[in-house]
């Protein structure tokens, strides 16, 4: 009977507490609906928004097709589509198209300027390392060859599995061989024809390594004198630590005999 008295006095008491703060309920049902309806419009717009910038991309990427007759899309067509579209995967990708057509159009300081713009904004994007080597070849275009050089190397160190990576190398090699650095140059065919042995580019840095040793009849000179020395077998040097007598232990991991009929030498 008790625990029915209690029940009842539980539930009047819950009665009560809901009348009181019924208003208060209502407010936050109210915002956990509007909440809930807010988040299926974001969800719903950027979808339509993807939509719109794929297509608009597509629209441009069609236009491009030699095989129409349309005029092919510009940098700037590009550029509007990843402007009007920001924070979509067209807009991504419509970037990296403006600032490559900006390259093919040789406006090699705008190209740079919307590779680093890419990279910026994208720099978790599968496209990145694209971009990386885009700059690279940007600068090199502008013949600031320090600067390239250290562009492509950071595609090498940053991106070490694009396929990108093999084309940065060539690059750098090419670059050290318009500073006068052969020996750099050959040092990076080399260490390619290592890594891609089994593969076509190590072919092409055979070839182009010996191309540079027709250029550099010497470098090749050095190179197979450095190579009979790495291939020779190698040679121990005599052993002319002291030989222990009858009376003498060497301690273990050094050559020096100790005596073992006179004590050692007293501590200070």
């Amino acid at each position: 009977m008790s625990s029915e008295t209690t029940g009842s006095s539980g539930f009047y008491e819950f009665l009560a507490w809901l009348e009181e703060n019924k208003k208060r309920l209502l407010i936050a049902f109210l915002v956990a609906i509007v909440a809930g309806f807010g988040i299926s419009i974001y969800r719903w717009k950027a979808h339509e928004t993807e939509l719109a910038a794929s297509d608009a991309l597509l629209k441009l990427h069609s236009s491009a097709n030699p095989a129409e007759k349309a005029a092919p899309s510009s940098a700037s067509d590009y550029l509007k589509v990843a402007d009007e579209y920001p924070h979509t995967d067209a807009a991504e990708r419509a970037l990296l198209l403006g600032a490559g057509t900006l390259f093919t159009e040789s406006k090699y300081p705008e190209a740079q300027a919307k590779f680093e713009q890419f990279l910026k904004e994208n720099s978790g994007s599968p496209l990145a390392a694209t971009s990386a080597y885009g700059r690279a070849a940007a600068l090199e275009a502008q013949g600031k060859l320090d600067d390239a050089l250290s562009a492509y190397q950071n595609v090498v160190t940053q991106y070490p599995r694009a396929s990108l990576v093999n084309d940065a190398r060539f690059a750098t090699a090419r670059i050290y061989e318009a500073k006068k650095q052969p020996e750099l140059a050959l040092k990076t065919y080399e260490d390619m024809s290592r890594t891609n042995s089994a593969s076509t580019k190590a072919t092409e840095a055979m070839m182009r390594k010996e191309h540079l040793f027709t250029k550099y009849p010497e470098l090749a000179k050095t190179s197979a004198a450095a190579s009979s020395v790495t291939n020779q077998p190698a040679m121990l040097a005599p052993d002319v630590s002291p030989k222990p007598t009858a009376n003498t232990l060497v301690v273990p991991g050094t050559n020096a005999p100790v005596s073992a009929t006179s004590p050692p030498a007293a501590k200070p």
